[in-house]
């Protein structure tokens, strides 16, 4: 029934920045109800930037794979990223990628927390309990 109600609130919205918000609710994750969009579209936004880096990297001999996926997997969960533990050289070799991909990275930062906050709604959604 809330699915049907947001559906419709999409679709009879002013022509606003509602409108767009509300139409983008729907497309990435069904108004709430679809967790396993949201479950591809991370794998997926991971996958597109790590690939990118690898090929760049493939040029670079101071950045092997495993530092590939550190930063990549760093700028996606947060709480895995630290430059503490990056030897010096492999982060100014980091430093030098072009920005087209530094700019992928920050498209894939913002995103993901963004996508795992739907998720999390749209599991408690699913997971809520009448009574």
């Amino acid at each position: 029934m809330i699915w049907r109600e947001l559906a419709c609130r999409a679709e009879m919205a002013e022509p606003s920045f509602e409108r767009p918000l509300r139409k983008a609710y729907g497309w990435i994750c069904n108004h709430g109800t679809s967790v396993g969009r949201l479950a591809l579209a991370l794998p997926y936004l991971w996958c597109i930037t790590f690939f990118a880096w690898r090929g760049w990297a493939a040029h670079e001999p101071a950045i092997t794979t495993w530092d590939v996926l550190y930063h990549t997997g760093g700028r996606m969960l947060q709480f895995i990223s630290g430059h503490a533990y990056v030897e010096e050289q492999t982060l100014k070799a980091i430093c030098a990628a072009p920005p087209a991909l530094h700019f992928l990275c920050t498209i894939a930062a913002v995103l993901s927390p963004f996508f795992l906050f739907l998720m999390a709604l749209a599991l408690r959604l699913k997971f809520r309990m009448s009574i």
